[in-house]
């Protein structure tokens, strides 16, 4: 996001196996920025540092053609020695797109080894408690701090540096962190000193967000059906029963019928659901609702809206016929 990231220098790229996507290395001021630009399952983006400029290049050199539609070749950047090469920084912070990312270039790669002792990784993505966990343990291993710190807010709220970040780490290395994360975030919520609870209340989170909006596509649907407008339905629940930034962004999107361009997918949402799923298995409990969502998704993308915004559950709601009748 060139207009908002003003001095971060690139220093390699990442190809992200996971999502077939370029990531990237991008230095900010002491710090570096891992991440996805752009993968098969939707936008992953670098949370914006406010009036900094990004420039870009990917592994095996030349350009990515567009970088959220600016091309590289306008950045003048310069080729860097390897992946690793970035990672001399006091605080390093990545967002990739899941588990498999994640596993690669930290845990499976000789990227720890090469990040200063005493330094901070920060993880942004939302990945599972367990390799949050797993994550911990090697940096600890390795004379490094690890903090999980998963975002709470879409692509607008990100480029406004509206963020909601939950955070776990040693004290320590979270207030080594907070500057950084000031950068693009609201407000910062501390879980403790264990990384792995804020990805479990993250994974929670991502089921709240995910039954808000099929609850939503239901109402709004039984309105429609019924003659009713979907806007002004949208309007009265959401300034009575059902206020809050989720219900309105969310709302808006399916009373317009506006799923492109995707700020989340249903590839990325039945990732983080089934997490949740997971989880709950692994702590000997089931989510009925977590079930149903991961198979609403799951049909969601079979039916070809696997590129647009988790909100087209409103999309396949209208279109659901009831008993003893037949789709449309």
């Amino acid at each position: 996001m060139r207009r908002q990231l003003s001095t971060a220098v690139l220093e390699h790229a990442v190809e992200d196996r996971a999502g077939g996507g370029l990531g990237v290395v991008a230095r900010m001021r002491r710090g570096v920025i891992v991440g996805t630009v752009e993968d098969d399952v939707g936008p992953v983006r670098f949370p914006p540092a406010r009036h900094r400029d990004i420039q870009v290049l990917p592994r095996g050199g030349g350009f990515h053609p567009d970088v959220d539609g600016v091309g590289g070749d306008a950045l003048g950047a310069s080729a860097a020695p390897g992946p690793e090469g970035g990672f001399g920084s006091a605080v390093v912070l990545s967002v990739l797109s899941d588990d498999a990312a994640v596993r690669e270039v930290f845990v499976e790669s000789s990227a720890l080894s090469a990040m200063q002792p005493g330094s901070v990784h920060v993880n942004l993505a939302t990945i599972s408690p367990s390799l949050a966990a797993e994550a911990a343990r090697s940096h600890t291993a390795a004379g490094l701090e690890y903090v999980a710190a998963p975002m709470f807010g879409g692509v607008p709220v990100a480029e406004a540096g509206r963020l909601n970040v939950v955070i776990a780490g040693r004290v320590e290395a979270v207030e080594l962190a907070r500057p950084y994360l000031r950068e693009f975030s609201a407000a910062l919520w501390p879980v403790g000193d264990d990384p792995a609870q804020a990805n479990v209340l993250k994974v929670a989170g991502q089921v709240l967000i995910a039954s808000a909006i099929q609850a939503m596509a239901e109402a709004v649907s039984i309105v429609e059906r019924s003659g009713g407008d979907a806007h002004r339905a949208i309007e009265v629940l959401t300034s009575t029963i059902t206020p809050g930034p989720v219900y309105s962004m969310y709302g808006a999107l399916i009373a317009d019928a506006s799923y492109e361009p995707a700020r989340f997918t249903p590839i990325l949402g039945r990732k983080d659901v089934d997490l949740a799923r997971h989880l709950a298995d692994a702590v000997g409990l089931r989510l009925p609702l977590g079930d149903l969502l991961s198979e609403l998704l799951s049909e969601a993308i079979a039916s070809g809206h696997a590129a647009r915004d988790w909100a087209v559950l409103a999309d396949m709601q209208r279109r659901r016929a009831g008993a003893g009748c037949h789709d449309e």
